[in-house]
């Protein structure tokens, strides 16, 4: 069987909550969807859809993975217009960031393991389908230590996408 598979950055409760307020916000002033709040992260790299016979060959790439933990300082909002996607993140991203995200394509690079090689632009999605583009702005800093990266599942159900987190990894360095 088959799932879609993707490394996030996973916040806790307390970090999800800040982040959510804007949610609703931003959903309303580019007239798209609010996502749910359970589902706020950011993608690290997208491997798509997998055979879950293969998860415990990703866990074992994540296993290697070597990362110094780090502060997100979530301070801004805008959204992407082409894809229809209002978004947070930082106005000065943090180079632990850069170094984890690259390390852990270099990593599933060489174990030949597909995923998306788009440039990696860090953000956390709070609306889609935004309608109405709006202007990059500040937003009351939300401060977000990050200290582990996550393996999460998601499915598409009738009710909207259900996510799974099936794994984490502690950054250390």
């Amino acid at each position: 069987m088959k799932t879609c598979l993707y490394f996030a950055l996973w916040p806790d409760d307390g970090i999800r909550l800040q982040l959510s307020r804007y949610r609703l916000q931003l959903a309303r002033e580019g007239d798209g969807r609010a996502v749910f709040p359970a589902t706020l992260h950011m993608t690290l790299a997208f491997l798509g859809d997998v055979d879950e016979a293969v998860i415990p060959s990703i866990e074992k790439i994540a296993d290697e993975l070597q990362a110094a933990p780090f502060n997100y300082g979530v301070n801004i909002a805008g959204c992407f217009p082409k894809a229809g996607v209002a978004w947070l993140g930082a106005k000065e991203t943090p180079s632990h960031l850069f170094e984890l995200q690259k390390n852990l394509q270099s990593l599933l690079a060489a174990a030949k393991m597909g995923h998306d090689t788009r440039t990696f632009r860090p953000h956390i999605t709070v609306a889609r389908d935004i309608k109405t583009p709006f202007t990059e702005r500040a937003i009351a800093p939300v401060r977000w230590p990050v200290d582990h990266f996550s393996l999460v599942s998601v499915r598409a159900e009738p009710t909207g996408p259900e996510y799974e987190v099936l794994n984490n990894w502690r950054l250390k360095g």
